[in-house]
Parts: structure tokens; sequence; C-alpha cells
């Protein structure tokens, strides 16, 4: 009876080896986990905080990025570390955490008539490229005599925004 409570150095052995060959079998059931390094496919939408959805991609083309590249907002690789595949999350950023602050700098004051005609009126949105070759949403916020102000800011700098997020995939 006493040879029964210890287990012999051939039997630890075997088990050894048997778990070890199982531990891969274990990971693959468990699932893959977003980790930095990780390329993911999401699913996304960003909605005001009264629920009107702003940008997304819900039913089209999957956002595709690699978590730690800093591609993606980072409070938002923060919340995608340790979610699988298929898993969706809901979480709020707060306006630093997203576009930022309206920041009173990028309000530029213009000479009236280097805004398009068409354009001359509070609301209006216009496509500016910038001296980096980008493209860059403008509005017009104020049209004064022969002057028009146009927001330079992103145009959800200054939203607080609900984000809900699905990973699709995980390599």
């Amino acid at each position: 009876m006493e040879n029964n409570k210890f287990i012999g150095v051939s039997q630890r052995f075997f088990l050894l080896l048997l778990l070890v060959g199982l531990l891969p079998c274990i990971a693959m059931a468990a699932g893959k986990t977003v980790a930095v390094g990780s390329k993911v496919a999401l699913e996304y939408s960003l909605a005001l905080t009264n629920g009107v959805v702003v940008m997304g991609n819900v039913g089209k083309a999957p956002v595709e990025a690699e978590v730690g590249k800093k591609t993606l907002f980072p409070e938002v690789e923060r919340q995608l570390l340790g979610m699988a595949a298929s898993a969706t999350k809901e979480f709020v950023l707060k306006p630093e955490q997203a576009f930022g602050p309206v920041d009173k700098q990028k309000f530029v004051r213009v000479k009236l008539n280097t805004v398009p005609e068409k354009s001359r009126r509070v609301g209006s949105e216009l496509v500016a490229t910038g001296a980096n070759g980008r493209e860059q949403t403008v509005i017009v916020t104020a049209v004064d005599g022969e002057f028009a102000v146009l927001n330079f800011n992103h145009p959800l700098a200054g939203q607080t925004l609900k984000v809900k997020v699905k990973v699709l995939s995980i390599k």
C-alpha cells in the first residue's frame, strides 16, 4: 500500500510528457486573446452620448490593426487586450482619449473670398489639404462681412464617445 503513495520517476516523467503534450491543446481550446503584437480585424461603432452613431464599419469591411503599433487610440488598444475572437465590448472614450479637446487655436479667420461661394454659410463643411498632404474636414463656424471663421479641429473633438467593438479575428 505504501508504494501507492508515491509516484515513481518513470510515472512522473510520463505525466510531465502528457501535460506538456496537452498544453498546446488546452491553449487552443481556450482560444487566442488579443495581446500586444496581435493583428486584429475589428468591427466598431462610435456614438455620441445621446446614442447617435457618428462613425463605424458595422456591415462593412473590417478595420485591421496591429495592437501596439499606435494605429488605434491607446485606450482602445488597452480595452482590446485580453479579448477573444468574436467577443464584443462597450466602453466610453473621453475627449482626451479620442479626438482631443476643442483647440481654440484651430479656429482660423480667413478672407471670405478664399471660401467657395456655396460654402459661405455657418455649418458648411469643406475638405482642406494640409501641408502634409492629408485631407481634413473643416467647418465654417462664422461668416462676418468679408471674413469667415474656419474650425480645423476634428469634427469629433471635444466629444465623449460610446464605443462598441467586436474582435472578428486575431492573428
